[in-house]
């Protein structure tokens, strides 16, 4: 706002030649309103604390950055640490499940194996003629099923072991996992909360505080200038020195105040000098508003840079808390760690153990199921062998049959050649020569010796011939 010598407060002579004096009425309107300009003393006032609270916000906010990479440098990896002991759990796991897998894969064919057979010899009814007492009785009524059922239930709670074992461990990574998650979870809130604080623009909000507040001051004091400048107008003009209290009296008392403060006797000027101070007075008078209202905006956009700033610095803080946090549940579970790890230890030893229990009770069903394979296979081979037999029997009967009869047709050849022989020549031989010249031939006879003790019992011919049919198929 210009002053009385200011270059921009010259004019020609001949426009303030030109020019008319300003009624003491402009005069006192001047005062009034240059008096309540003042008012903007309070938005100055409110700069220089705006500027006193985000200066420490600042180096808090230079502080906490700092800070902040320390803590996710040392977050990071204390997680990659964790992330790795993680990782050998579940290793183990994975390793065992695909074990347990396997066995339970082998199992199962294990046991449809032996349902297989056990239904083979369920199915399989025992011939009449191979019971002491005939009935409906099946090879299975030969063996000990429950042997089996026995078995199996071992091997199912063996398989009961292992899950519960899994869910222990599966509970302890569980806990593990959900500590990790937490911590990633605080470590993601950290980095996001930072990557929202921009540095450079907060140094540069508060750079452009520190413009406003002086640039406001400076406005501010060309008001307190051309007030100055009112009042010794005033007071040089006849009356003025009334009319300077009345409009006083009429103002607010904060401002009336700020004027009694200010109050100087006024100095005796020239006419000239009077003249050239109203003009002054009057120029300057019509810039007032526009410099109340650009130091009000500085005001208002000084606020709105200050919520900036405390904003960058509170989200700083939230970024901070959340590291803390992350740095705190790290020391929470890696207190917890020889528990995790510990977890991981039973339970590799437990498997270790129940595997071993699996391998000894599938070793015992095998075994059962080749005894009743091998029992299968034998009363099919009895079948097979009662009808070789019986077929050896019926060979050996019908050569005998044969032989009888030749035996027999020779011995009546015999008999006609003998009696022939008598005819002939038996009147001229005497008794006493050879008695047993008259004696009939002698007579063969073919018998079975030890039949009870070789007795061969009846097969039908469809049960040998199943047995033949499940003797190729087994192989």
């Amino acid at each position: 706002m210009p002053q009385p010598g200011d270059d921009r407060s010259d004019t020609s002579s001949d426009d303030g030649s030109a020019d008319e004096e300003p009624s003491f009425a402009s005069l006192v309107s001047h005062f009034v309103a240059a008096k309540r300009s003042l008012s903007s003393t309070g938005h100055v006032w409110r700069a220089n604390e705006i500027v006193a609270i985000a200066k420490p916000c600042l180096e808090n906010i230079v502080h906490m950055d700092a800070r902040m990479g320390f803590l996710d440098g040392m977050i990071e990896k204390h997680l990659r640490h964790l992330d790795n002991i993680r990782h050998g759990l579940e290793t183990i796991k994975i390793n065992v499940d695909e074990e347990f897998k396997e066995y339970l894969k082998y199992l199962d064919n294990e046991h449809i194996q032996v349902k297989e057979i056990t239904d083979t010899l369920r199915s399989t009814i025992v011939e009449d003629s191979l019971q002491i007492k005939p009935g409906e009785s099946s090879l299975l009524d030969f063996v000990n099923e429950g042997g089996v059922e026995e078995q199996m239930g071992m091997l199912r709670e063996c398989i009961d072991h292992v899950n519960e074992a899994q869910r222990d461990f599966d509970e302890s990574n569980t806990t593990f996992d959900r500590d990790l998650e937490q911590i990633h979870d605080k470590l993601e809130m950290a980095r996001s909360s930072g990557e929202d604080c921009d540095f450079t623009k907060t140094t540069t909000l508060f750079r452009s505080l520190e413009a406003h507040a002086t640039e406001m001051a400076d406005l501010l004091q060309s008001l307190v200038r051309h007030y100055d400048l009112c009042v010794s107008a005033l007071k040089n003009t006849e009356g003025g020195g009334d009319a300077v209290q009345q409009a006083e009296r009429e103002l607010p008392d904060d401002l009336a105040a700020f004027s009694n403060e200010r109050a100087e006797s006024p100095q005796s000027l020239t006419d000239e000098e009077r003249v050239e101070l109203i003009r002054v007075v009057d120029k300057d008078a019509g810039e007032v508003n526009d410099v109340v209202n650009e130091i009000a905006a500085r005001s208002s956009e000084m606020e709105a840079q200050l919520v900036g700033i405390t904003g960058q610095e509170s989200i700083l803080k939230d970024s901070s808390f959340a590291s803390k946090e992350a740095i705190n549940l790290i020391e929470s579970i890696e207190k917890s760690l020889p528990q995790f790890i510990n977890a991981s230890s039973v339970f590799d030893s437990r498997w270790h153990e129940i595997k071993q229990r699996i391998d000894e009770k599938m070793a015992e069903l095998k075994g059962m199921y080749d005894f009743f394979a091998d029992f299968l296979t034998a009363y099919d081979g009895l079948l097979v062998e009662i009808s070789r037999r019986k077929a050896s029997r019926s060979k050996m009967e019908k050569i005998a049959r044969e032989a009888i009869s030749k035996i027999n047709d020779l011995y009546d050849v015999e008999v006609e050649r003998r009696e022939a022989f008598r005819s002939e020549h038996g009147e001229f031989l005497p008794r006493n020569l050879w008695s047993g010249v008259d004696h009939s031939p002698a007579k063969f006879d073919l018998q079975i010796r030890d039949k009870d003790e070789d007795r061969i019992p009846e097969v039908s011919r469809e049960a040998v011939q199943r047995a033949i049919a499940r003797s190729f198929k087994s192989k």
